[in-house]
């Protein structure tokens, strides 16, 4: 199974690195993607320099077709997320 950097891990990196106490390191990291998250939700794109960019989607209500009976179904409008990475990250990633 692969490594999974979770929430605890980052508050360590970040007391570690920044000198930061546990709590301090908590706090900051939980407002961070706290104001990341709430600009998401305003529909905001958000950009994190060398890092890549969350973009918002707006998708419309359509008529789709049920796969199990192949009868039309509505589908609600929604909002989904994606992620680009940065030039910068893929090449970090691909040069280990």
């Amino acid at each position: 199974m692969k490594p999974v950097l979770t929430r605890r891990d980052l508050i360590s990196a970040i007391c570690r690195k920044v000198g930061f106490s546990p709590l301090e390191a908590s706090f900051f990291l939980e407002e961070t993607l706290k104001t990341v998250a709430e600009a998401l939700a305003k529909g905001e794109d958000v950009k994190l320099c060398n890092f890549g960019r969350f973009v918002v989607h707006d998708k419309g209500e359509r008529i789709a077709r049920n796969p199990k009976t192949g009868e039309p179904a509505k589908v609600a409008a929604r909002r989904s997320l994606t992620f680009k990475a940065s030039d910068k990250l893929k090449e970090q990633i691909n040069n280990g």
